[in-house]
């Protein structure tokens, strides 16, 4: 049924993350690991040392109740505690992306923190991470979540960082996200634009309307506000000035925290995916499908998935390539 394992984290005190192991039988609680993990958070898979074996981040706290996240290597034999690595972060770990930002061929971490200290590069080495190879990254607000995507088209990677709320108290959600540009020089933390966003959670990043630029989805989602849950999606179209306040869609939403951008029906046409997390009232609360089309994706019809309180979409092909 499902050959692919899955890597999964809660908010549980103890135990919160672990792997179910696929099988023709598909998943169960008797084929899986569970990985010492605190109030998780959020995760990665990648290949750190290029050494062909897929390698895991997990964000949360340790025993001592230490906010970071853990490096997990893969040996070909599972993973466990002998080649595990837990690194403290001022802060939650909200979001844990992987990428190669600095052009040497080895695999960064960009971490969108939810503290006032500001975001989180690794740099990545042959050997690893290491606590002194890090650079701290201004944001402005509480993180929420981080890309990286090429939304210019000059071959350089850029950033784009979330912020769901400010620093100023529990409804202080009027804080700006914000764009990081990556130049022929590297990373210029100098060079970058605001987006005027307003309880900024999930982002996803995909060419939606098949420009050639990677565009990008903003969802607002009001956490922990009583009764308002944000009421709408904002598309970022990018193109060679980036993504600007200037070239935006919005679509209506429910609460919405996360998305995924992924051609769902193999027509040639990258469809949007919006989690919905709650209305106010109840986390039982239908996802949205919004179909691309060679008439361009659609903003205001879309297909109800029936879901409950979600907080994260991922898209990803099975065995019949769906």
């Amino acid at each position: 049924m499902f050959s692919e394992d899955a890597l999964y984290v809660e908010g549980e005190a103890e135990d919160s993350a672990g792997i179910f192991w696929g099988s023709a039988d598909g998943y169960s609680e008797d084929n899986r690991d569970l990985l010492p993990v605190n109030n998780g958070w959020a995760t990665a898979i990648f290949d750190m040392d290029q050494d062909g074996q897929l390698d895991l981040a997990l964000s949360g706290r340790d025993d001592d109740l230490v906010t970071g996240f853990w490096v997990h290597a893969g040996t070909g034999n599972g993973y466990g505690d002998t080649e595990a690595w837990f690194f403290s972060t001022a802060g939650w770990v909200s979001q844990i992306t992987p990428a190669d930002v600095n052009g040497d061929s080895h695999v960064d971490l960009i971490l969108s923190i939810w503290g006032e200290e500001g975001s989180i590069i690794f740099w990545g080495s042959s050997t690893g991470f290491d606590d002194d190879e890090q650079t701290y990254i201004e944001t402005g607000g509480l993180g929420w979540d981080a890309l990286v995507e090429d939304f210019n088209g000059d071959s350089y990677p850029d950033m784009l960082f979330t912020n769901q709320k400010g620093f100023n108290g529990t409804t202080d959600f009027d804080v700006p996200s914000i764009v990081y540009w990556g130049t022929s020089a590297g990373l210029e933390l100098s060079q970058s634009t605001l987006l005027d966003t307003y309880a900024a959670a999930g982002a996803c990043a995909g060419d939606l309307n098949q420009d050639g630029y990677p565009d990008a989805v903003i969802t607002s989602l009001e956490w922990l506000d009583g009764n308002n849950t944000g009421q709408k999606a904002t598309i970022y179209w990018g193109g060679q000035a980036g993504l600007t306040d200037l070239d935006t869609s919005e679509i209506e939403a429910t609460g919405p925290a996360g998305c995924s951008i992924y051609d769902l029906n193999l027509d040639g046409y990258q469809d949007l995916v919006i989690g919905n997390q709650s209305d106010g009232a109840t986390t039982i609360v239908d996802s949205q499908i919004h179909w691309g089309s060679a008439a361009g994706l659609s903003l205001s019809s879309w297909t109800a998935l029936p879901t409950r309180g979600v907080y994260t979409v991922v898209t990803h092909p099975f065995e019949d390539g769906y």
